[in-house]
């Protein structure tokens, strides 16, 4: 199979927009399908660097089961942009996607509260997901800013639990 690349860029509002498409493209038996979109923005409307990736994937098994994922997941660099100090750089992840598995389950996550993620901490320190699976439904927040290895998860009854990362 092919996979198929291209890209624009617009050097006036300073973006480059990537697209991958998957053509025939199979390993072993197994057929992949869809398409990728990376959009990196120079300035995004609060003039910080953003990245977008929007994916569109589906996988058929030799058996004719289907899995998928669809979804758009966004990284705006919000503190330490464009200097050399590592350890002070800040991003915020927003999106949304769903999976589909081959045996039929859906799992579904929307970040309703943007995730904050800090190069000096090895943790998300803050950010509400909200997550239906199969056999459950919850939210997980990752907590008030504070570096550490908890979250918070709380189900569709209110029940909590303190997740250790």
């Amino acid at each position: 199979g092919k996979l198929n690349m291209s890209y624009t860029a617009n050097f006036e509002v300073e973006t480059l927009v990537i697209n991958c498409d998957l053509e025939d493209f199979f390993i072993d038996e197994i057929q992949f399908s869809g398409s990728k979109t990376v959009t990196r923005q120079k300035r995004n409307d609060n003039s910080n660097p953003q990245y977008t990736m929007e994916l569109d994937l589906s996988i058929t098994f030799e058996d004719g089961t289907v899995a998928s994922r669809k979804g758009t997941k966004t990284r705006e660099w919000i503190e330490g942009t464009l200097n050399s100090n590592w350890a002070d750089h800040v991003f915020l992840i927003s999106g949304s996607w769903e999976t589909n598995f081959a045996n039929g389950n859906t799992h579904s996550t929307t970040i309703t509260t943007p995730l904050r993620r800090e190069a000096s901490c090895r943790f998300l320190v803050s950010g509400v997901l909200d997550l239906v699976r199969t056999n459950y439904t919850g939210t997980l927040n990752y907590g008030d800013g504070m570096c550490d290895n908890l979250a918070l998860f709380t189900n569709e009854d209110g029940k909590e639990l303190e997740i250790k990362l």
